[in-house]
């Protein structure tokens, strides 16, 4: 019976996900990883958002990453969550591929985890890959008794500026917007709806907010005439209110927008 070592361990975090882990996401060797590892009778596992290789005991990696050691491992990620590119940190109006690989100038530590490093690289067209993972075989080169070389993939959420627009019966309304430390937004400013309708218009300007699944952010609206809370708790921005530079709508930053209705 072949008995198998666990020789890498990938995981999978982002900041937008209350347990941090990012498990929306289908992790797949690529043609010439999967080569490699069928010679040498490699398996690859995923479970939510961990990838590893696992290897029979008789495979001597010191041996092997002699004899190719220019290989580079090469795991494609695929989100599943259609608002992944809404969420995380990249370039929103440029498809491309977010790669992450190790900093060749740091040491490796197999007694912790390496936290690869990500570079987004645009691409002419639409792309299916969200992001790459490239492992030199050079960097497994450790001893067989450090094993399993564990790496961390993290990826950072979007940050936007936050824009409501109350809309209300009552133009005359003296509003006000807090946080939940009793810190006042900026005054609101009158504004048109592209529907015809007037709203008052609260932008948190350069203060940016990151996309979170669970946002702790609590903002309230007050009634400053009648000191009176009009709505306790805001909903707060989504992944889906993005607003994005797109052809010739005149649109030159990315922000999130909510509408409230009183």
């Amino acid at each position: 019976m072949t008995n198998y070592q666990e020789l890498l361990n990938i995981q999978l975090l982002h900041e937008y996900y209350t347990d941090g882990k990012f498990s929306q996401v289908n992790i797949q060797p690529d043609t010439a990883t999967q080569q490699w590892m069928k010679q040498l009778g490699i398996r690859f596992l995923q479970q939510d958002n961990v990838a590893r290789l696992v290897a029979p005991d008789s495979i001597n990696l010191q041996e092997i990453s002699s004899e190719t050691p220019a290989l580079q491992l090469r795991f494609e990620c695929v989100a599943n969550d259609p608002l992944f590119v809404n969420f995380t940190d990249i370039p929103i109006d440029s498809p491309g591929t977010l790669t992450y690989s190790k900093d060749a100038k740091e040491e490796s530590n197999v007694n912790a985890p390496i936290a690869l490093l990500g570079e987004f690289e645009p691409s002419g067209g639409q792309v299916q890959i969200s992001a790459a993972i490239n492992i030199a075989l050079a960097d497994l080169k450790q001893a067989q008794a450090t094993l399993p070389i564990v790496y961390t993939v993290p990826f950072k959420a979007r940050s936007t500026s936050w824009r409501y627009y109350v809309i209300s019966q009552d133009e005359h309304l003296l509003l006000q917007l807090k946080n939940q430390q009793g810190e006042l937004w900026n005054a609101p400013t009158s504004t048109m709806l592209p529907d015809g309708s007037k709203a008052q218009l609260f932008d948190s300007g350069a203060v940016l907010f990151p996309f979170q699944e669970n946002s702790p952010v609590h903002l309230s609206l007050f009634d400053s005439a009648k000191k009176m809370v009009l709505i306790d708790r805001l909903p707060n921005a989504s992944p889906q209110s993005l607003q994005y530079p797109k052809p010739n709508d005149g649109t030159q930053e990315v922000y999130s927008q909510v509408y409230v209705y009183l």
